[in-house]
């Protein structure tokens, strides 16, 4: 395989790459190996130049979102309230680059 000599890969995570949350399971297992990948493949590829990174965001307004807190505005406020800016995060906030 031909590779580049040099480049950028960042990956997208959560919050629960680096946490556990109760009763999803299966999100929390991927989000962490997600990570564990980032950091295997950053060091294999590190001497071509290549950076890998994560992004590990927590509650971001997104349709999952909305499908988990659904119309309940005490649930949503909850989510708002755990973030140290005091709202959920928007994606263009995330996904934006200079």
């Amino acid at each position: 395989m031909l590779c580049p000599k040099a480049g950028s890969v960042i990956n997208t995570g959560s919050i629960a790459g680096l946490i556990s949350l109760a009763n999803f399971s299966i999100y929390v297992a991927s989000k962490h190996a997600l990570l564990g990948l980032t950091k295997a493949v950053a060091l294999e590829v590190a001497r071509d130049k290549i950076r890998v990174n994560a992004v590990s965001p927590a509650a971001v307004q997104t349709e999952m979102l909305d499908r988990f807190v659904g119309h309940n505005d005490q649930m949503k406020a909850g989510f708002a309230n755990m973030h140290p800016m005091g709202r959920v995060g928007q994606t263009e906030e995330i996904a934006s680059t200079p």
